[in-house]
C-alpha cells in the first residue's frame, strides 16, 4: 500500500505542469517592454550631453560632457528670446488658475448637494451626472460659443474656463461629503442594542464589493437621496456604537 501511494505521487509529482514557464514568459515579455519604453527616454536624456556631431557617430546612450548639457540649456531658453520662461509661466498661470477656480466651485457645489435639501436639488444632479458621462468633444463647440459670446477668445480665460468645467469633482465630494460625515447615511441609534435588521444593513454596508458601492453612489445622485450608506459611514457607526447613542 505504501509503495502505490509513493508510485501515484511520483506520477502526479511528474504530470503536474511545471511553472517556470509562466514566469519565464512574463519575464520575457516585461524585459522586451522594458527596452521598448525606457529605452528611447534613455537617449533622449543623454542626447543634450553630446553634440550635433557626436549623437550621430558615438554610441546611443553613451555620455558626453556637463560643458554641453550647460550649453543646451543655454541654448534653450534663449530660444526666441526667452520664450521658453514664458510658456513655462503661462503653463503655471493656466494650471493653477484653473485648479484654483476648479476647487472654488466644485467643493461648495459638491457640499451643497450633499447635505442641503433645496428645489431643483435632483435636476442638478442628474444634469450635473450626464454632464460627467458625455465625450468631451460634444462640448467643445458650445463652450466656444459661450467664450466667443463673452469676448473672451483670445484671452486668459479661453484657456482657464475650459478646463475649469470638471463636473466629475462636484461628484466627487458630493459622495465624500455625503459619506464621511456622520448622521448623513447611517440613522443614529438609540442604544447598543442594535434592531432586528441593521445588522444585516451594516454587513452589506461594509461589503468588500467596490463596484457595489459606487453604483449605490451613483443611484443615491441620480435620485437625489443619500439614502446608500457607504463603506466608511457604517465602519465607524459599527465601530464605535457608544457614538450614536
Amino acid at each position: 500500500m505504501t509503495q502505490t501511494t509513493l508510485s501515484l505521487t511520483a506520477v502526479r509529482r511528474r504530470v503536474r505542469p511545471s511553472r517556470t514557464l509562466p514566469f519565464l514568459v512574463v519575464g520575457l515579455l516585461l524585459a522586451f517592454l522594458l527596452v521598448f519604453f525606457v529605452l528611447p527616454v534613455l537617449w533622449l536624456l543623454l542626447a543634450p550631453s553630446k553634440t550635433a556631431g557626436e549623437v550621430v557617430r558615438d554610441n546611443p546612450l553613451s555620455f558626453g560632457s556637463f560643458h554641453q548639457i550647460g550649453t543646451a540649456w543655454r541654448h534653450l531658453f534663449a530660444f526666441q528670446d526667452g520664450a521658453m520662461s514664458r510658456w513655462l509661466l503661462n503653463s503655471a498661470i493656466y494650471s493653477g488658475g484653473s485648479l484654483i477656480l476648479t476647487l472654488a466651485v466644485s467643493v461648495p457645489a459638491g457640499y451643497a448637494l450633499a447635505l442641503t435639501k433645496f428645489r431643483g436639488r435632483k435636476t442638478l444632479l442628474v444634469i450635473t451626472l450626464v454632464t460627467m458621462i458625455m465625450p468631451q468633444a460634444t462640448l467643445v463647440l458650445p463652450i466656444f460659443l459661450e467664450l466667443n459670446r463673452f469676448h473672451l477668445i483670445g484671452t486668459v480665460w479661453s484657456v482657464i474656463l475650459p478646463f475649469s468645467f470638471y463636473p466629475f469633482g462636484v461628484y466627487l465630494v458630493y459622495i465624500y461629503f455625503g459619506s464621511s460625515l456622520p448622521g448623513t447615511c447611517c440613522p443614529p441609534r438609540a442604544s447598543t442594542a442594535a434592531p432586528s435588521g441593521s445588522s444585516s444593513h451594516a454587513s452589506r454596508c461594509r461589503s468588500p464589493n467596490r463596484w457595489s458601492d459606487w453604483s449605490r453612489s451613483s443611484a443615491s445622485w441620480a435620485t437625489g437621496t443619500t439614502s446608500s450608506c457607504p463603506i466608511s459611514c457604517c465602519r465607524t457607526a459599527s465601530s464605535s456604537p457608544s457614538r450614536w447613542a
